[in-house]
């Protein structure tokens, strides 16, 4: 039941990211990619018994699924603000009626909201991507000692 739910899990987020990153590895179907992603786990799962080290060398696309998740809701959103944007611009720019004030400060505004939540998107990519680096270290350090 618990695999059956990490793989929708996976499949959910394998469409969103197919539809909001451009990535080579996301071009994949959600089904080739869950193969692909279950072979490479059992041969990391293989290699982690050899090694007898406890710490997954390799799960950063499955830690903190939910992290990514809000991450891609606000880099969509963004997107959205951005489009809307450029709608509220032309369509000021058609007005008779001072509609360049509006224009432009829509465009304004908008250009940094859109910033603003693209910036909040990588943050979030970066605090993973942090944590997995630090994890990665305190394991060199152990096989080190």
């Amino acid at each position: 039941m618990k695999n059956q739910f990490a793989d929708l899990i996976l499949k959910v987020q394998l469409k969103i990211y197919n539809v909001f990153f451009d990535h080579p590895k996301m071009t994949m179907s959600p089904d080739l990619m869950l193969q692909h992603n279950k072979s490479n786990l059992s041969l990391q799962q293989n290699e982690e018994v050899k090694k007898d080290n406890n710490i997954n060398s390799d799960s950063v696309s499955n830690r903190y699924p939910g992290l990514r998740f809000i991450s891609s809701l606000y880099r969509s959103l963004s997107w959205i603000v951005a489009l809307l944007t450029i709608v509220v611009f032309i369509y000021s720019i058609i007005q008779d009626r001072g509609g360049i004030y509006l224009g432009i400060g829509a465009l304004v505004g908008g250009g940094i909201l859109f910033i603003t939540l693209l910036a909040i998107a990588e943050g979030i990519i970066v605090f993973v991507d942090i944590e997995h680096n630090t994890r990665m270290s305190a394991k060199n350090n152990e096989k080190k000692s």
